[in-house]
């Protein structure tokens, strides 16, 4: 059986009005965004040019995305911002982790208030944090179970 071209696959099937250009509803994901303020560096063996500061503006593109897609909740895939933030020197507002993080989620925001969010842990979050503060800081435990997994219903 030949595979189906994305046209011919029903979004809501079943549905009395489902069609291919009417979808059940948008999600977003982003991932790795390992954020970091500091200079370009290179990956762990010296093959990759790290960006670190360009993160931001990837967040800027995504969030400009979502929202002339009308996307309703997006998830985060974990290593919000990079293992170097830990090692990085502080600066005068607090540490490295905490001040990389708050302006991810700031960025982040931009997606709008219509947005929600599921986080998910990386290691590089755990490298600046515990899973205390990162609970505290993203939401990553669920408010009924206490377990840092979701369940998603969007619909």
């Amino acid at each position: 059986m030949a595979p189906m071209a994305r046209s011919q696959v029903p979004m809501n099937p079943g549905s009395p009005t489902s069609s291919a250009s009417s979808p059940m509803f948008r999600f977003g994901v982003i991932a790795d965004i390992q954020y970091c303020d500091i200079e370009d560096g290179y990956n762990y063996a010296r093959t990759q040019k790290r960006h670190y500061r360009g993160s931001l503006e990837m967040i800027s593109a995504a969030t400009t995305y979502w929202r002339e897609r009308n996307v309703k909740f997006v998830c985060q895939m974990g290593d919000i911002i990079d293992g170097q933030c830990r090692s990085s020197n502080k600066g005068p507002g607090g540490s490295t982790s905490e001040t990389a993080l708050a302006s991810v989620l700031a960025a982040l925001r931009e997606a709008g208030n219509g947005v929600d969010f599921v986080h998910l842990i990386g290691n590089h979050e755990l490298y600046n944090f515990n899973r205390d503060d990162l609970d505290s800081r993203l939401g990553t435990r669920s408010p009924v179970t206490g377990k840092e997994y979701h369940v998603v219903r969007p619909c």
